[in-house]
């Protein structure tokens, strides 16, 4: 569905008058909108990130949201430091110039060229070409076999499909954040798990791995976005959230499960989709 989002336009609640709209928030890949900036107020000032999934429609009026006024109080605020302009000499995105743009801050800003997150990834060993399939919950070991944490996701470059980073999940008794392993570190793979070429030292100074937003956040927008759209509005899906992983549940049709799975890759925060949905039996 093609919506207007002019820069300045109204936003309406349910209930009442929500704001204006002050960014819109584009996926750098894809060039997707994702997310609406929305300025509250008129003398204190604040801003909010609406997922664009939960706009009914836009009309003269303005932009009208599937929410009560109230439930855009939960909403995260909007904060420059999560956010970047692009590059000046961008093409304008649906209408809209660089300067009424903003992108995500990638939770991999530290690295140069971070691919794309999967939970599972087939990867060659070397040995006769044979593949191992690398998955979540697998253990990670140092080079002397002591076990620091296990597989959350990996990294995966879009073109080749070649494992670029692995993100490692701490022990669950441990302070330490979760922190991202470059494949070049990655001396054995099998389907027992990784070893690194690293000891516990060389480890700390990894880069380290926050999720964009927790599961209860991710659930949250996407069930309200499923709510609202025209394609998944009514229908008996479920959503189930695991560190970013979200699994789809229920009887619907082909095409329900392919809206759904679409909306549910563009909310922040989201690492992957498993479509685990059924179809509906034919009636005899």
């Amino acid at each position: 569905m093609a919506y207007a989002f002019n820069i300045g336009a109204p936003v309406l609640a349910s209930d009442g008058k929500a704001g204006r709209l002050k960014y819109v928030v584009v996926d750098a890949d894809t060039q997707a909108i994702t997310d609406l900036v929305i300025e509250r107020g008129q003398v204190l000032k604040r801003a909010i990130v609406v997922p664009v999934s939960w706009v009914l429609r836009t009309d003269a009026q303005g932009i009208h949201l599937n929410a009560r006024l109230f439930e855009l109080e939960a909403l995260p605020e909007y904060q420059e430091v999560e956010f970047a302009m692009p590059d000046s000499r961008m093409k304008p995105v649906y209408g809209h110039s660089p300067a009424d743009v903003r992108l995500w801050v990638s939770p991999y800003r530290a690295l140069a060229h971070p691919g794309q997150p999967v939970v599972w990834q087939r990867v060659r060993t070397g040995l006769h070409d044979d593949e191992v399939l690398l998955t979540r919950g697998l253990p990670v070991e140092t080079n002397d076999g002591q076990t620091i944490g296990t597989i959350d996701h990996m990294l995966a470059d879009p073109k080749t499909r070649r494992l670029t980073h692995v993100i490692v999940r701490r022990q669950p008794w441990s302070d330490n954040e979760d922190f991202i392993v470059p494949a070049e570190h990655i001396g054995r793979i099998s389907e027992q798990g990784i070893r690194l070429t690293l000891g516990r030292a060389d480890v700390a100074q990894l880069p380290r791995y926050q999720p964009a937003a927790s599961d209860s956040q991710i659930r949250t927008s996407l069930i309200r976005g499923l709510e609202t759209q025209p394609e998944t509005r009514g229908q008996p899906l479920q959503v189930d959230v695991e560190r970013g992983l979200v699994r789809l549940l229920g009887e619907v049709p082909a095409s329900v499960a392919a809206a759904a799975a679409q909306i549910a890759r563009h909310v922040r925060g989201v690492i992957g989709v498993s479509d685990e949905t059924t179809r509906p039996q034919k009636r005899a």
